[in-house]
């Protein structure tokens, strides 16, 4: 297993352009890491690319899920065209035409540059509201099978799950009430004790989705730094690292975390033609939103996160269980 201090140097990133593009590469500058990944940023005489390479296992990150580039590429190729809102898929270490084309061990892709500039949550408008809404009806009409993360392949999107619970909680490990644990046990027993039983009360009804033998293709995480704007316009969504085959309420109430519920009934305007799907979409998404609330408190407060930060979040589920209270009685 590679290490940190094999991590591949400009030099090497420039070359692998060279030897996959045919174009002349220069000016190899590091864009960024996260969690999983690493990406680099290379001009060519033809066009900017970006190079991501799989970040070494790290306990310190704790990187557990890989970003199985081939499937990312396989998404960007399914939307690509008009208004795909995706980078270009290039090209990937498991490709047998890339094989042996990089000088380090670890998976790699290649793709055009995202356009525009990621920004705040308030910066998405009307306008980029209802691009996304469109896109995300498209990415979740993608044919797939199974359930849980994608496999890392190119050729098809496919899961290797059968049960919706297993896959919910491979995405998001600890999600109540999947993990079978009480909400006295939760964080939010000891940060915000009133809302334990009235999320309680959505226990039989969120466990309803793990009952489910279908799902989409879904990013399943809608946040600010992943949606690319310009002018208030969506031009790119990236990083489709944690993209899973699951309910299509995920990536709704996922969408709603960051950005409000207010905008996410905008959004379905363009998600669907339907009133009745629009209504059952919204009520599926606060209903999951419960479990999504629930999540990002546990996940900020054994992150030890600033105390705002976690109380957003707990003002979030508040305003959710609330909504879906009354969704849920309509």
């Amino acid at each position: 297993m590679a290490g940190l201090d094999e991590l591949p140097d400009a030099v090497t990133i420039a070359r692998l352009v060279r030897d996959v593009t045919g174009h002349e590469p220069s000016n190899p500058r590091p864009l960024g890491s996260g969690v999983t990944t690493i990406a680099w940023r290379v001009e060519t005489d033809d066009e900017p690319i970006v190079v991501l390479v799989e970040r070494p296992l790290d306990a310190a990150v704790n990187n557990v899920v890989r970003p199985r580039f081939g499937a990312q590429l396989a998404i960007y190729e399914a939307l690509e065209g008009p208004p795909g809102l995706v980078p270009g898929a290039i090209a990937w270490s498991g490709d047998e035409e890339s094989q042996g084309l990089a000088r380090f061990d670890l998976p790699w892709a290649m793709v055009t540059e995202a356009r525009g500039q990621t920004g705040e949550a308030d910066d998405l408008r009307a306008a980029g509201v209802a691009d996304l809404g469109a896109w995300l009806a498209r990415l979740h009409a993608l044919p797939c099978t199974g359930l849980g993360l994608l496999e890392d392949r190119r050729d098809r999107l496919t899961a290797p799950h059968t049960e919706m619970a297993a896959a919910l909680l491979e995405r998001w490990s600890g999600l109540w009430p999947f993990d079978g644990t009480s909400l006295i046990a939760h964080p939010i027993a000891r940060l915000a004790p009133a809302l334990v039983e009235p999320a309680s009360r959505f226990r039989e009804a969120l466990l309803r989705f793990g009952q489910l033998t279908k799902g989409v293709v879904l990013h399943s995480d809608l946040n600010p730094v992943h949606v690319f704007l310009a002018e208030g316009r969506v031009t790119t969504v990236i990083d489709f690292s944690d993209a899973f085959i699951g309910p299509a309420a995920a990536d709704l109430a996922v969408f709603a975390s960051h950005y409000g519920w207010e905008r996410t009934e905008q959004l379905l305007e363009t998600y669907a033609a339907s009133a009745v799907l629009r209504e059952t979409r919204l009520a599926e998404s606060h209903l999951f939103g419960v479990a999504v609330g629930l999540y990002r408190v546990r996940k900020r407060f054994l992150g030890q996160q600033p105390r705002e930060r976690i109380e957003r979040d707990i003002a979030f589920l508040g305003t959710t269980i609330e909504h879906a209270a009354h969704l849920l009685r309509g």
